[in-house]
């Protein structure tokens, strides 16, 4: 938003810490890559997918520093915010003083693993309760029913 020629408004916004008293917010985030069938094929494709992980996010990788500095996407941990071409882009892109809002924000984060249906479970979610809740093709209470009972399938 705040991107040079990206709206009206560029250079207006500031980043914040999620309101409310907690701060917190819900989010996550996943690369599928290792699978089963690759672990079946041996340590050398697993080594192939974990230097393909990395390429893409690693503290040194060239993708994690491009897509920072060229579009302003954010990463998962904090050693990168100290490289000077990302520093500058956060004041770009967020504002004056995003990277002390980054840090605080990641210093009261939390890591919360979940179960590997989880990321089908929110898709059905979405598409087949929420969105038909919002249109209300269904009832709250049904599309609340079809997450519970899609999260017992998805449990097995």
């Amino acid at each position: 938003m705040n991107a040079p020629g990206s709206s009206p408004n560029a250079g207006n916004f500031r980043l914040a810490l999620m309101p409310g008293k907690t701060h917190e917010a819900y989010g996550f985030a996943k690369m599928y890559n290792i699978t089963r069938m690759c672990v079946d094929r041996g340590d050398a494709a697993i080594q192939a997918a974990i230097t393909f992980i990395e390429y893409f996010g690693a503290n040194d990788s060239p993708v994690l520093k491009r897509w920072a500095v060229e579009k302003g996407l954010g990463f998962g941990f904090l050693s990168p915010y100290s490289d000077p071409d990302i520093a500058k882009s956060l004041v770009e892109y967020y504002g004056p003083g995003a990277d002390k809002s980054i840090k605080e924000q990641a210093s009261i984060a939390k890591t919360i693993p979940h179960p590997v249906w989880f990321g089908q479970w929110v898709d059905y979610s979405i598409k087949e309760a929420i969105a038909k809740a919002f249109a209300n093709e269904i009832t709250v209470k049904e599309a609340v029913d079809r997450m519970a009972k899609r999260a017992k399938e998805l449990r097995g």
